[in-house]
């Protein structure tokens, strides 16, 4: 599987779908590259300003920055229960994975001249 990780979107190659967020809308969607008239399947709502999108064979990832969460749940949709992954972090924007784990930048503080940023990663 070959997968493209950039800011709110993620591309699965080998199963051919896209995933982003609809940051303002608070929404996790996923397409088939196809394409997808209806606008494609929402596996995640009422999310706190979800930013970034990884994605595996099982699971996706996504950050929800306002919130300072990272999410996951199955490729085929959370069923209005997406899982925290991790919490309590101060700014979560970008996600990637490899085979065993999850990384994430924590932004850090609000303060523009702030040092606290940082880059975390968690077993899946």
């Amino acid at each position: 599987m070959s997968v493209w990780p950039w800011a709110r979107g993620s591309l699965d190659t080998a199963d051919r779908v896209g995933y982003w967020s609809n940051l303002n809308d608070g929404e996790v969607m996923a397409c088939a590259l196809t394409g997808c008239l209806d606008g494609g399947t929402t596996l995640a709502s009422g999310q706190n300003s979800p930013e970034a999108v990884a994605v595996d064979t099982s699971t996706v990832y996504w950050t929800n920055g306002a919130s300072g969460q990272v999410m996951k749940c199955t490729i085929g949709g959370c069923n209005g229960s997406p899982v925290v992954f991790a919490s309590s972090q101060a700014s979560p924007t970008v996600v990637a994975l490899d085979a065993n784990n999850v990384y994430w930048t924590d932004f850090g503080s609000p303060d523009v001249h702030s040092t606290d940023g940082r880059v975390v990663m968690q077993a899946k």
